[in-house]
């Protein structure tokens, strides 16, 4: 939901570990476009799951 339909189907979230979440980009593309937006991502994350104490997220290329 916080990256929009058209990225939604090339994304896949994983764990929150130590505080950093673990995000699974289809592509190459999609992973550059995610971290284009982490900063904006991260902000949203945190103000609607601060239970979950994520401070940062990690981005790599898997396929879905």
């Amino acid at each position: 939901a916080e990256v929009g339909q058209a990225l939604a189907v090339s994304v896949r979230v994983g764990k929150v570990s130590g505080g950093v979440l673990h995000v699974y980009a289809a592509d190459s593309v999609t992973l550059q476009e995610l971290t284009f937006r982490k900063r904006a991502l991260l902000k949203r994350i945190q103000a609607d799951l601060p239970e979950n104490k994520t401070n940062d997220i990690l981005f790599r290329v898997q396929t879905l």
